[in-house]
């Protein structure tokens, strides 16, 4: 249903007037990079809960566990994820970003592209 969604979404955004093809571009790259991350971040917390609850356990039975140990596991997979997420999002637009600048030779319409990288933003979200 969602894939359905987005190719409805990025024609919409081709037919558009006055737009053309790179919005449209930019928001499939968007969905594709947020499901990427999606995926990629699910994975990453399912193992992250399994080693934050190993860090947890007592080391003797009837002692009390670790919570500092456990939340230092948790603190340090929620920041590894944090930081993909921003590194994918900014790898995008980058290679947006060259990929638009590269076919406009004269570099006069910089607004333009980054009017067409917005696009990106709404793929994302």
């Amino acid at each position: 249903f969602l894939v359905g969604f987005s190719v409805v979404i990025g024609l919409v955004l081709l037919g558009l007037p006055g737009l053309g093809w790179r919005p449209m571009v930019s928001y499939w790259f968007g969905a594709i990079l947020s499901a990427a991350s999606g995926y990629i971040g699910m994975t990453v917390a399912t193992y992250s809960n399994v080693l934050t609850t190993l860090a947890c356990e007592p080391n003797e039975p009837g002692q009390a566990g670790d919570l500092n140990a456990g939340l230092r596991v948790a603190f340090k997979s929620g920041a590894v994820m944090a930081l993909s997420v921003v590194s994918s999002a900014l790898i995008g637009i980058a290679i947006l970003y060259v990929a638009f600048e590269d076919e406009d030779k004269s570099g006069q319409d910089r607004k333009e592209i980054w009017e067409h990288i917005a696009a990106f933003a709404f793929g994302g979200s």
